[in-house]
């Protein structure tokens, strides 16, 4: 997997950004592609959150960005992915991929810090 994240402007120290593999920042393009095609208006990039949810606790979520607003972001493999200070703090070292399979496809987060996960995959906890 290549992972390289050409223009970081994050600010906090001791935090390695998270990386958006290849895989994932195709398919991200893709559905920026989609969502033009459709509604006429390109994103800029993806918000990545996390926040209190879950069985055990954090879930992960992503969205379109169609303002910047002076949070951090990143560039990797094409894609701005803009965060929070404490979301940054959370993704440190992880990586965001992309996977299919014939009965299932979606974003999958490999973060370091997490410390345990639900049963059915959909939130964790740090």
């Amino acid at each position: 997997m290549n992972c390289s994240n050409d223009t970081t402007e994050v600010k906090l120290e001791n935090i390695v950004p998270p990386c958006i593999s290849e895989k994932a920042a195709s398919k991200i393009i893709e559905k920026f592609d989609q969502y033009e095609q459709k509604k006429g208006k390109k994103p800029l990039g993806i918000r990545i959150n996390v926040a209190r949810d879950g069985c055990a606790g954090m879930s992960y979520g992503m969205e379109y960005v169609f303002e910047i607003n002076g949070e951090h972001y990143i560039d990797t493999n094409g894609v701005k992915a803009f965060m929070d200070d404490d979301t940054l703090k959370m993704l440190s070292e992880a990586t965001i991929d992309y996977h299919e399979t014939e009965s299932a496809s979606g974003f999958v987060f490999n973060n370091p810090n997490e410390q345990c996960k639900c049963a059915c995959g959909k939130s964790f906890c740090a």
